[in-house]
Order: structure tokens, then C-alpha cells, then sequence
């Protein structure tokens, strides 16, 4: 059996931490719900002059397709959708010929959150 002893300034620094890690997730969640409530939900049809749905489908179908490759997970594609829709519904304009760096940039994020989940 191994005793561990823990002295107060230690557990006190782990109290701190805590509610550290509390604000900063409550602020997290505080701001997706800022954002979920000023999105554009047709952003494909008003804002995105050279991006169409059926490119949205094509990337999708592909990232779905590098992720499976990859072993990731399918909430980590999910994720990746979800921050792909809210990239294009806040950048317009987005050239043809970046949009697949887009798609790749968003499964690279999604995939760290899964490393850090």
C-alpha cells in the first residue's frame, strides 16, 4: 500500500485549478451559445457566392472517407462537419481552390480535440 500525503497549499492549488477549469468551460459554453444563437443557418444560399451545397456534400463524403483512413472516430468527423459549417458561415468567399484546405484544416482541429479528450 502507498500513503500519499497531500499538504494543504497542494490541495488548495487543486481547489484553484478547478474552478479554474470550471470558468473557463461555463465561458466556453457561455460563447457557443452566443454563437449557436447569431449563426446564419442558410449560409450556403446567401453568404457563399462560390461554394454550393453540392460541394459541401463532396468535401463531407471525402472527409468522411479520410477519417475512416485514419481510425478517428466518427465524432470526431461530426466535429469536423460542425466546425466546417461554422468556418462557412462566417467566412464568405471562400475560394474553390481552398475549400478542401478548409475541409482538411477543421478534421486536423476536430482530430487534436479527440487526442486531448
Amino acid at each position: 500500500m502507498i500513503k500519499v500525503e497531500i499538504k494543504f497549499s497542494e490541495t488548495n492549488f487543486i481547489q484553484e485549478e478547478n474552478i479554474q477549469s470550471y470558468e473557463l468551460i461555463r465561458n466556453l459554453f457561455e460563447t457557443e451559445e452566443k454563437e449557436f444563437q447569431e449563426r446564419n443557418i442558410d449560409y450556403i444560399n446567401t453568404g457563399q457566392r462560390n461554394i454550393n451545397a453540392l460541394m459541401r456534400a463532396i468535401l463531407s463524403d471525402w472527409l468522411m472517407e479520410v477519417s475512416s483512413q485514419f481510425g478517428f472516430k466518427r465524432s470526431t468527423y461530426h466535429l469536423s462537419i460542425s466546425l466546417l459549417d461554422k468556418f462557412l458561415s462566417i467566412e464568405v468567399n471562400i475560394p474553390t481552390n481552398r475549400f478542401q484546405l478548409v475541409g482538411v484544416t477543421v478534421l486536423i482541429i476536430a482530430a487534436k480535440t479527440e487526442v486531448l479528450l
